[in-house]
């Protein structure tokens, strides 16, 4: 289990409220024998319009073709981990914490893959030997 942030939390409701309203329209329209959409709180929060679990190579097709209206042209999903396991470095949250929040085996993965050094830190230590000098 993971913690989400108030703001999190508010965007997943509106997302399933949403998703309550594309259910009642495509219901609208399905057959019984098809059955009926119906939404409980154990539903999936990222589905079709048909409340089908999205498929990992369908969400990776949508990001594909969505990604350069965020400006983040040729960024793959994955990397999104690598860049969130690296602000939580930075900020200077325990590997075990990350670890945990990553689902990593290790702490030792967490921090030797998915965790860059960015210039900014670099100069932070550089700083740091010149104070003592």
């Amino acid at each position: 289990m993971l913690p989400l942030s108030d703001k999190t939390v508010q965007i997943l409701k509106d997302h399933k409220e949403a998703q309550f309203k594309r259910y009642a329209r495509t219901n609208q329209w399905r057959k019984p024998e098809e059955g009926y959409i119906e939404q409980t709180d154990d539903s999936p929060v990222i589905t079709d319009n048909c409340g089908t679990r999205i498929l990992p190579t369908s969400l990776s097709r949508w990001w594909t073709e969505g990604r350069a209206k965020y400006g983040l042209d040729g960024w793959c999903l994955h990397e999104f981990r690598h860049t969130y396991l690296t602000l939580l470095a930075i900020q200077g949250v325990h590997p075990k914490v990350m670890q945990e929040l990553a689902g990593h085996y290790s702490s030792q993965i967490s921090m030797d893959i998915y965790t860059h050094v960015n210039m900014d830190s670099k100069r932070q230590a550089v700083d740091i030997v010149s104070a003592v000098f």
